[in-house]
């Protein structure tokens, strides 16, 4: 996978916790996993998850 953020600052951070994730070597507690907040988004619904994504996209040109 491939990503360019434009200069975003949390990219880095990003494509560490991906390899992480892949290779199984991200800690886990009772089987789940703590990402840090800022590297998330969190959704309640598809709906928004759509808004989300098609906002940042939109934003991003």
């Amino acid at each position: 996978m491939r990503l360019h953020l434009g200069g975003d600052v949390s990219a880095s951070q990003f494509s560490d916790l991906l390899l992480k994730l892949s290779n199984g070597d991200y800690p886990e507690n009772y089987g789940m996993m703590a990402i840090a907040s800022h590297l998330c988004t969190s959704v309640t619904t598809v709906e928004n998850l759509i808004s989300k994504i098609t906002h940042t996209l939109r934003s991003s040109r």
